[in-house]
């Protein structure tokens, strides 16, 4: 008898929310990773015959890191977290599905592009990606409109994380105007959006939930801390520090100088006081990045450091820190694995921090080339195997026999 096809309940990686966004995920890290890093070495002399993509490589690792990066982790993130915030059942495969599909061609699609000589295909990599990331805007806004047809006030959480979320889509398109229409200040535009919204926004906003939620579980006395109004106060900030960046405004120092102060309060008051699991120390060093990133770019508006520097602090020092605790904490836990960090992780979150520090260094020093290619090696070879763990592990059940 013909069973038919397997259903996506049958098949690993279409049996969760964030299995196959997070796949794509490692995917891009690894690629990106030894993609960067190959080109930093033919720069440095080293024979390595790569595309050239007409000079256009160092253009494209800033915001592809960011977009290319973050958003397919990010989807799976929150298509996995969201419904639950809200006290919803878990999305089916017929919803998760189609915006992660999506976002795995465009993937590949990039892949292709910045492997080859046919930098015409990066377009329809950020075509497909930015559809995706549309798809799952709909999705997301749909739950959250279920939620508050029940509840009594604004989920909060969602709100700010879909305005990070619409953020990034504009910005998704001002890089696609850079690439496809040749709009030079789309770039620095899908850069300020990809760094305040994604960046900054979203991984704030699930700080701010999670951090104090965690600790709260897991430490002994620990005080959970966790006012609406710091969210309230973040996104005028992060709106007024893009906006005076856009503009190269040296008054762009009291924002920031404002964001630094919140941010280390945010980090004062989470930072646990007895022993805590790795995991949740993982969050907090990650976060302790963004006010290192403030106070780098109140230096840069008075002229003191490049700005790069600052930029560096919050998308690898921050943003993979983060990425590392919010990805290995969902694939633990809904791999029916135990809620800590594997060597793996803890080897890949070294090598964000090493390679940071690295990095802040060779921007001090204007970016010398040959102080750039060590910290990209180390990158791309620390995270090699918490991004292959982690892909077995999308392919594969779970461990304890349950769905999902």
């Amino acid at each position: 008898m013909n069973a038919g096809p397997p259903s996506p309940q049958r098949l690993p990686l279409f049996a969760a929310p964030h299995r196959l966004p997070f796949l794509t995920g490692a995917f891009n890290l690894v690629m990106l990773s030894l993609w960067w890093a190959g080109h930093l070495a033919a720069r440095n002399g080293i024979a390595l015959t790569l595309p050239q993509h007409d000079g256009l490589d160092g253009a494209l690792h800033g915001p592809l890191t960011v977009y290319a990066l973050f958003m397919p982790f990010i989807l799976g993130f929150l298509s996995t977290v969201f419904p639950r915030w809200m006290g919803i059942s878990d999305l089916p495969p017929g919803r998760f599905l189609p915006p992660s599909g999506l976002m795995a061609f465009g993937s590949l699609a990039l892949a292709l592009a910045l492997w080859s000589d046919r930098l015409a295909i990066l377009g329809l990599a950020l075509i497909l990606m930015s559809g995706a990331w549309t798809w799952g805007a709909a999705v997301l806004v749909t739950v959250l409109c279920v939620h508050q047809k029940t509840a009594s006030e604004p989920h909060w959480h969602g709100i700010s994380a879909l305005t990070g979320w619409m953020l990034a889509l504009i910005g998704t398109a001002a890089l696609s105007a850079f690439i496809l229409a040749d709009w030079q200040a789309g770039r620095r535009l899908a850069i300020l959006l990809g760094t305040h919204g994604l960046t900054l926004g979203i991984f704030l906003t699930v700080c701010h939930r999670m951090i104090p939620f965690f600790a709260g579980n897991a430490v002994e006395g620990y005080v959970c801390w966790r006012p609406y109004w710091l969210l309230a106060l973040l996104w005028p900030l992060l709106m007024t520090d893009m906006a005076l960046a856009w503009r190269g405004s040296p008054w762009r120092a009291l924002p920031a100088v404002a964001l630094a102060v919140l941010t280390l309060l945010m980090l004062w008051r989470w930072t646990p006081r007895r022993t805590a699991p790795g995991l949740l120390w993982v969050l907090v060093i990650g976060l302790g990045w963004a006010p290192v990133s403030f106070v780098l770019a109140v230096l840069a508006a008075a002229g003191q450091v490049p700005a790069i520097a600052a930029t560096h602090a919050l998308v690898l020092g921050m943003g993979c820190s983060l990425m590392v605790a919010m990805v290995t904490r969902v694939t633990q836990g809904h791999s029916g694995r135990p809620l800590a960090m594997p060597a793996a992780a803890w080897l890949a979150f070294a090598a964000v921090q090493v390679a940071a520090v690295l990095r802040l260094r060779a921007a001090l020093h204007w970016d010398a080339l040959p102080m750039l290619l060590f910290p990209a090696s180390l990158l791309a070879i620390g995270i090699l195997p918490w991004a292959l763990r982690g892909m077995m592990i999308y392919l594969s059940p779970r461990i304890d026999g349950r769905p999902g």
